[in-house]
């Protein structure tokens, strides 16, 4: 196999890192999560702690992110995902912030970040979400907008994938009307 820039080729064809990864993420059998985050850490999916910046404030951005990563599902599954504010949850206390008085929902944690500390820096869509500049650490908090009755979807920048318990493909996943509240931890 021969590697060029961002494409790797054999006697079958031209592969990019993106798709050979993709491959492995939606062929990984599933038996635990730490199984198929180590076969996707394997292929790529880890963390580059020089996109790391250090808090002072107790935050730890690459021990939350690392959290997240260790146990997160290569993509969603049903009946084993939907966890995602626990999962974030439990990522910002491995991060070393208290998150006593938490919400249960994930729409609710729209106004419970910047009680530990994040300051809401834009709302987007999937028309503007090109404009933005993701950073490791950075939360999104959706609300479900054809189904206010739904808990809603939160989860974090790991500096190459959005995670919550599971590895998502892109920021806005839904529909065409969703839109994602940006949270980013000041220091």
């Amino acid at each position: 196999m021969e590697y060029s820039g961002e494409t790797f080729s054999d006697e079958n064809g031209i592969y990019t890192q993106h798709g050979i990864l993709e491959g492995i993420l939606n062929f990984t059998q599933i038996n635990s999560s730490s199984n198929s985050i180590k076969i996707a850490t394997e292929a790529g999916v880890s963390l580059d702690p020089s996109l790391f910046k250090y808090n002072p404030n107790g935050f730890n951005i690459f021990n939350a992110c690392k959290f997240l990563l260790d146990r997160a599902y290569p993509r969603y599954i049903k009946g084993l995902c939907g966890y995602c504010a626990r999962a974030v949850r439990q990522a910002l206390e491995a991060g070393g912030l208290s998150t006593a008085g938490r919400p249960g929902e994930a729409k609710y944690y729209v106004n419970f970040l910047p009680k530990l500390g994040f300051k809401h820096i834009g709302t987007y869509t999937r028309a503007n979400e090109h404009t933005y500049s993701p950073q490791p650490g950075d939360i999104a908090c959706y609300p479900q907008v054809d189904r206010p009755d739904r808990p809603g979807h939160i989860c974090m920048f790991t500096g190459t994938y959005w995670v919550s318990d599971y590895i998502q493909r892109r920021m806005m996943e839904y529909g065409p009307n969703q839109y994602a509240y940006i949270f980013r931890f000041q220091s």
